[in-house]
């Protein structure tokens, strides 16, 4: 369900269906995407597994509910479609660096920087969306902005 609702939320800022699709792997490949490292492989994804996955996503929150749990679902952590670059140029936006001899095409994701607004309206509309309390890390193997590189 976790990319249909980001589906829904790159919307919200104007990107195309084709942009968003693009931009997620294929479904054996998004634990890779979700971490930041892969971008496009084996995709676009198809709908109907968004449609499949957002429909079994839904029933486990009602049993987990139902069962006195409270779900804790991923939250935005910052990689975004390229298109994003081009809808707000204004914005600070940094490469993740390739991952694992993928190429850019592949690898290398647009991560828009959490100081930026752009940022909190997305993790604000990102979780309103999921309608569940989010919780998220923000990809271990990038360099802080303002950092000092050894």
């Amino acid at each position: 369900g976790r990319e249909s609702i980001m589906r829904r939320l790159f919307r919200e800022f104007s990107l195309t269906d084709k942009d968003i699709l693009d931009f997620f792997t294929g479904p054996a490949f998004l634990a890779w995407h979700r971490m930041g490292n892969l971008k496009s492989w084996a995709g676009p994804i198809p709908t109907s597994f968004l449609d499949f996955s957002e429909h079994l996503t839904k029933r486990i929150l009602v049993r987990a509910r139902q069962l006195g749990m409270t779900p804790v679902l991923p939250a935005f952590s910052g990689h975004v479609p390229d298109a994003m670059a081009t809808k707000f140029p204004a914005t600070e936006f940094s490469r993740l660096p390739r991952w694992s001899g993928f190429s850019n095409t592949h690898s290398a994701l647009l991560f828009v920087e959490p100081s930026s607004e752009l940022y909190v309206s997305v993790l604000f509309w990102g979780n309103l969306l999921s309608r569940c309390l989010c919780s998220c890390a923000i990809q271990q193997s990038r360099t802080p902005v303002g950092s000092i590189s050894e």
